[in-house]
């Protein structure tokens, strides 16, 4: 199909061949390489309809995939009617809600023209002309311009909330699911690592909270925390009552945020993708990965993670591991992986920072 970036499109085809599951929603993202030049309706219209064909398929009469998708080997996964969203800078469409049918569902999609408002801070870097021209000069100017965006649109809700009478019993949740990437024009400052790879800039972000009418401002936690304590916080806020079978990793945040409640609220994280693992105990954090070794950093005297403890606290580094095998079983085994381009190049990684060397590369388009 012959759409801009069509690889997005494809990408997403690529999940469902894998067979994810029942996704809440579907998006399907525009990205224009000429920003002023605008996606005609007819193009808009063919990218609904090929990703409904991946997302709702109609099933044949002996249970066979689709012929509009028959290119996608395997069973294709049945998915509920949700929403597309179309976003992208330049994007025009005649109406702000439509629907289509297929199957004889109603499927009802949505374009959003300011892309600035629905993406955050990611690549590709697509900047208002508007805002570039506010940092002009500067070393990262890009970046720059789609933070102030993105900080401009934050301010927008707020004052939606402002104007509604709202804001004082809204509970607000600002963080990043993770660390800066090394493609976008992110800085890490002294911490080792980006996006990606189990090292703290991977994944040390700030966390900010507000609920005006509930919580004191101005407080603060430097303790562990993460980003699946959001829903038992917001659970609690909403005096929902969660049955006792269910079991949560999260941690209901609002006695420690309203100073009722002293410690850490995680005594230990942990960290798992493929082959790349990590354990964080109070200070110490392990690193592992498969077929190669571990490294051991105290965090308190070692924020870059550069002198590995394994030898020197042989005892803790064991205890840890223990911790560590013992949440590993609670896990299952996992469905899909990066791929044979990816899976190597993230070993690479992190065989490199665990080194304390520098990769050759970052990504299939570094690597010679």
């Amino acid at each position: 199909m012959d759409v801009p970036n069509g690889y997005r499109i494809e990408a997403y085809a690529r999940f469902l061949e894998q067979g994810i599951g029942d996704f809440g929603e579907i998006k399907v993202l525009v990205v224009m390489d000429d920003p002023a030049k605008p996606v005609g309706t007819e193009m808009l219209e063919k990218i609904i309809d090929y990703a409904l064909g991946l997302a709702a398929p109609c099933r044949t009469d002996d249970g066979g995939p689709p012929s509009d998708i028959n290119h996608l080997e395997g069973s294709v996964p049945q998915f509920k009617p949700n929403p597309i969203f179309l976003v992208g800078p330049g994007v025009r469409f005649p109406t702000e809600y439509a629907i289509k049918y297929r199957c004889g569902k109603e499927y009802r999609y949505q374009y959003v023209k300011d892309n600035m408002f629905n993406v955050p801070v990611h690549t590709p870097m697509e900047a208002k002309e508007e805002d570039l021209a506010k940092f002009k000069g500067h070393p990262r100017q890009a970046l720059a311009a789609m933070t102030w965006s993105l900080d401009e649109n934050i301010g927008k809700v707020v004052q939606a909330l402002k104007n509604k009478g709202v804001v004082e019993n809204t509970l607000i949740f600002f963080l990043s699911d993770n660390g800066g990437a090394h493609n976008n024009q992110s800085s890490t400052g002294p911490l080792k690592g980006w996006k990606g790879n189990k090292f703290e800039g991977g994944h040390r972000v700030p966390l900010v909270v507000s609920w005006p009418g509930q919580l004191p401002s101005g407080n603060s936690l430097d303790s562990l925390t993460s980003s699946l304590d959001i829903f038992s916080t917001a659970v609690k806020a909403a005096n929902i009552e969660v049955d006792d079978e269910l079991i949560l990793d999260g941690v209901n945040l609002l006695p420690y945020l309203r100073k009722a409640k002293s410690g850490p609220p995680h005594e230990k994280l942990f960290w798992r993708k493929l082959d790349e693992s990590a354990v964080r105990m109070g200070n110490k954090k392990l690193i592992d990965l498969k077929g190669f070794g571990s490294v051991m950093y105290d965090l308190k005297n070692d924020l870059g993670e550069t002198f590995d403890l394994t030898r020197v606290l042989p005892t803790e580094k064991s205890q840890i591991e223990q911790e560590y095998l013992k949440w590993e079983t609670e896990l299952m085994k996992p469905l899909w992986d990066e791929g044979p381009i990816w899976m190597p190049i993230t070993r690479h990684i992190h065989k490199s920072l665990m080194s304390n060397e520098e990769p050759e590369y970052k990504d299939p388009w570094g690597k010679k």
